[in-house]
């Protein structure tokens, strides 16, 4: 996901900046050549075509190394036709290193940089003298130098913007005082176990918790008890669930629970385990309900509560099937 945000992001600016290969071929003193203005547009074709397809599939791999060749070829060849290493062209040579460096591996960025010296290389060897002078040599050894520093510079720039894209993630999805997923994050596991349960066509059970009483334990108790309390429950409730079972924080009080594969009779038996479990002598109430194979989480989450408001009303401190 990442990679397809630098490409959308960073790609207008990469094809614009390649639309200057056929724009400098117009300028004077000199005519433009035929060859050269096709080898120029070769470039902004490349790089066009490599800009649009990363916008359509953030899954084609080929982008990160035979595309960014393809236009290093076609400047090569650019620079060639337009007088050698006099031409100016040198700079476009950056924009592919930008691109592989933002979008691909390390591997990648290691084969660019060879394919970057073999064809910057080879016309000092083959071509020589006026076009590409000995002098070519040390541009040639800074790119070397500096290319794999710029590049691993860059590819650290990006795992670090990474790393934090996940914590921030991770702090939108997560409830700070329990650890638990917000109700945001039970969400994205609701769906995507009503999904699984509708392709499979397996029971899914959802409940709804509610500490009993907890404003007047807050209020004898004091905020700080209280938030020990549903830092304890949690993690009491949370010692009885199965391991596919997801207890996540709805707000307050309140907390949910998805049962993934789970029918009535086991949903009823592992929450009367959460039940007796809420510590600090404190009781809990749960309304459970069974999807129905047909409504979405909205209307299981509805049924769930509509049990939990039974429970509530029938004493407290009971397990309560949606019927």
């Amino acid at each position: 996901m990442e990679r397809l945000l630098f490409r959308r992001g960073l790609g207008p600016v990469f094809a614009a900046v390649a639309l200057f290969a056929p724009v400098l071929t117009l300028l004077p003193p000199d005519r433009p050549t035929a060859v050269g203005l096709t080898a120029a547009w070769l470039v902004t074709i490349v790089s066009v075509t490599l800009v649009w397809a990363a916008g359509r599939d953030e899954r084609a791999s080929w982008l990160d190394s035979v595309a960014p060749m393809l236009y290093l070829i076609a400047v090569v060849i650019l620079r060639h036709i337009e007088g050698g290493a006099s031409s100016g062209y040198s700079p476009l040579l950056l924009l592919p290193l930008a691109w592989v460096a933002l979008t691909g591996d390390t591997r990648t960025l290691g084969m660019f940089v060879v394919g970057l010296v073999a064809v910057l290389g080879l016309p000092i060897i083959v071509a020589g003298d006026p076009l590409y002078p000995q002098s070519e040599w040390r541009r040639l050894a800074l790119w070397l130098l500096v290319g794999p520093i710029v590049g691993a510079a860059v590819q650290d720039v990006v795992a670090r913007l990474r790393e934090a894209n996940l914590g921030l993630e991770a702090l939108v999805r997560t409830d700070p005082l329990t650890g638990l997923l917000n109700r945001r994050g039970y969400l994205e596991v609701a769906e995507r176990e009503l999904a699984r349960a509708r392709r499979t066509d397996e029971p899914l059970a959802l409940a709804m918790l509610d500490l009993d009483h907890f404003k007047r334990f807050n209020d004898s108790h004091g905020h700080a008890q209280g938030d020990a309390l549903l830092v304890g429950a949690t993690r009491a409730w949370a010692e009885e669930l199965r391991e596919i079972d997801v207890l996540a924080r709805w707000g307050g009080e309140e907390f949910v629970v998805v049962l993934p594969r789970c029918t009535a009779e086991v949903a009823t038996r592992v929450l009367d385990r959460v039940r007796e479990s809420t510590p600090m002598d404190q009781t809990c109430s749960i309304g459970v309900a069974m999807w129905n194979g047909e409504e979405g989480i909205e209307g299981l989450s509805q049924r769930a509560d509509a049990a939990l408001y039974q429970a509530k009303e029938s004493g407290r401190d009971r397990v309560t099937v949606a019927t």
